[in-house]
């Protein structure tokens, strides 16, 4: 019992970390809230409520303790950033979140926690291991623990201070909600959505190959009209043009070869018997979420389990220890504890594959070197002196998190658009998941509107496909009307247009050759069996169709799976109603940033750069 309390007590430690993180900058800004600058300034407004700097780092550092203990590595630059501006928003959410329920008085009795204590235990103690039973969370346990009298009072008073935190919340969300209703009609659509099949018969018009394109004329004035009517289309964002060179961070050949290796050491030790399967998974794997059970994967089907790891599953004989196995997640040991049909219980150990030591220290002799060349000579000598390719001339966005070629890396285009930032600037190397890359700032366009003569090839492109359109459809009602008396098949011999049966299809299906969500999908639902539709669009194309066959959905199936709909739907709408009103207050809010009072930004993840 003294374990359970111990294990449980940490729990609750961080679980009031997570969801009161808010009350600590709250109470810390308020000890020196008479400062606008000095050791504490503001860094943030929310509707004028001042929140500072030693709050707004005291959350962020949780945050990034939490997120290395997860890793159990050095975070990335990118992952830094990453996190860094989810707390940011998250830290705003809960300022709009907060004054929301000041203003509509949302409060909580002690009943109501109670009673939220006695049947509605906190999420991480619902998964942790001292209240489960067979896997699943034991009512009983969680009732004993908590009823024996010398129970940790800290961890009362932590639970409390979750619910009464989360339960105002959960009152809030409860009442944007309440409008939400699915009637009978919206779960039957939803039903039929998804059971209603078509199978049809259609003549594919392609305009490319029907619609000669010197007969397409787009003139100027077209152009010119059709400019000023989507000007806002042709907004451009602020862009910075830089050079790039990268260096991967993935494990060289040897790297996997020594990892595959230490895996086959652990296997000679489990069939000798000098250690226990169950022991090296919890000690040696690196599958957090099956290690603490000695790499039980459970019981799963063919198909489940993705990969070379799940083809073995159904191989390896009963009991006995695969040979290390690659996938993309590492080096694996799998045991198959029991089969039957194509179901499999097994359990593994996954060891990483990571740099070693040798591959680290020429991996980083080579960023001294670049970096030092780069800073004497420039960034394209650099490369060159390494055999490096420097991709030049790569435009960036303002506020994106793709840079092309290097992937996910916010960090680099944060640098680029920094206002201390000036052209020919060489930034520090920035790491992410593909490794490491060096920038060079050479140009950068402010936000504008493009002329016309910027895009006047693109409007005459996409006049032209819609013109082109437009005549195959013409051609294809040309057709009907001359072969009035003629099956779509006769049609399609006559003029040489290609024919097509579907497979049956619902209407949230993609159809090759039609598409998906077209309007020749959803002709398909409502044509009249017998009947040939006018011409329909269906994407790129232009096709003639008719209905062969249409299943009706069972109103007793319906009947069965109606409720279960309804449930889901529900959900689902009150999620998307709730997701609605929270961006509709962060939309109205007044929000200010104030990080650049931050002397250190550029030096400090708590900075804005």
């Amino acid at each position: 019992m003294r374990a359970m309390r111990d294990s449980a007590k940490w729990v609750m430690l961080t679980l009031s970390i997570a969801f009161v993180g808010w009350l600590v900058f709250d109470w810390v800004q308020s000890r020196q809230s008479s400062a606008a600058t000095g050791p504490n300034p503001v860094v943030l407004t929310v509707n004028r409520q001042e929140i500072r700097l030693v709050g707004w780092s005291q959350l962020l550092q949780g945050r990034m303790d939490l997120a290395r203990s997860q890793a159990d590595r050095p975070l990335t630059d990118e992952e830094v950033r990453q996190i860094r501006e989810v707390a940011w928003e998250t830290m705003i959410s809960q300022v709009l979140l907060e004054q929301e329920l000041r203003r509509l008085s949302i409060e909580i009795s002690d009943a109501e926690i109670q009673e939220a204590f006695r049947t509605s235990p906190p999420p991480d103690l619902l998964n942790h291991p001292a209240f489960q039973t067979d896997g699943r969370f034991d009512y009983e346990k969680y009732r004993q623990f908590f009823a024996n009298p010398v129970v940790d009072g800290l961890l009362l008073l932590q639970i409390e201070s979750y619910y009464r935190n989360a339960l105002p919340r959960q009152k809030l969300a409860e009442r944007i909600q309440a409008s939400v209703y699915v009637s009978d009609d919206d779960v039957w659509r939803a039903y039929r959505d998804r059971q209603q099949t078509a199978r049809v018969r259609f003549l594919t018009i392609d305009p490319s190959q029907e619609v000669d394109e010197l007969d397409v004329v787009i003139t100027s004035g077209e152009v010119e009209a059709y400019y000023r009517e989507h000007r806002d289309e042709f907004e451009r964002p602020a862009t910075a043009i830089v050079n790039i060179v990268s260096l991967s961070a993935f494990p060289s050949a040897a790297d996997t070869a020594a990892t595959a290796a230490r895996a086959d050491s652990l296997r000679q030790l489990i069939v000798s018997g000098e250690a226990e399967f169950e022991e090296l998974a919890r000690s040696e794997s690196a599958d957090a979420a099956t290690a603490p059970g000695g790499g039980s994967l459970g019981r799963f089907a063919r198909g489940d389990l993705a990969g070379p790891v799940g083809v073995e599953a159904f191989t390896l004989p009963v009991g006995e220890v695969s040979d290390p196995i690659l996938s993309p997640r590492g080096v694996h040991l799998l045991r198959v504890d029991a089969r039957d049909g194509d179901t499999v219980t097994a359990s593994h150990i996954l060891l990483p594959v990571g740099l070693s030591d040798d591959t680290e220290d020429e991996l980083f002799d080579r960023l001294d070197r670049l970096e030092g060349v780069a800073l004497d000579d420039g960034l394209m000598a650099a490369a060159d002196s390494l055999g490096i390719q420097m991709r030049g001339a790569v435009t960036l966005t303002e506020a994106a998190n793709f840079v092309p070629g290097a992937g996910a890396l916010g960090v680099g285009i944060d640098w680029a658009f920094d206002p201390t930032t000036v052209i020919g600037d060489l930034s520090q190397f920035f790491e992410n998941a593909s490794g490491y890359h060096m920038l060079e700032l050479t140009e950068v366009r402010p936000v504008g509107t493009f002329d016309l003569l910027q895009v006047e090839p693109s409007i005459r492109q996409l006049l032209f496909q819609e013109k082109r359109k437009e005549a195959a459809r013409e051609l294809a009602a040309e057709a009907l009307a001359a072969n009035e008396d003629a099956t779509l098949s006769e049609i399609g011999q006559r003029i040489g247009w290609p024919e097509q049966v579907s497979q049956p299809f619902t209407r949230l299906d993609f159809v090759p050759g039609l598409g998906r969500d077209t309007e020749a999908v959803g002709i398909a639902f409502g044509l009249p069996m017998g009947y040939l539709a006018d011409p329909t669009d269906a994407g790129e194309t232009i096709v003639l169709l008719e209905v062969l066959e249409r299943s009706e959905p069972s109103l007793e199936a319906f009947e069965a799976a109606k409720e279960g709909m309804r449930a889901q739907l529900t959900l689902r709408l009150q999620q998307q109603q709730l997701n609605q009103w929270l961006q509709g207050l962060r939309d109205r809010a007044d929000v200010r940033d104030l990080r650049d009072r931050l002397v250190t930004q550029n030096n400090s993840p708590f900075g804005t750069s």
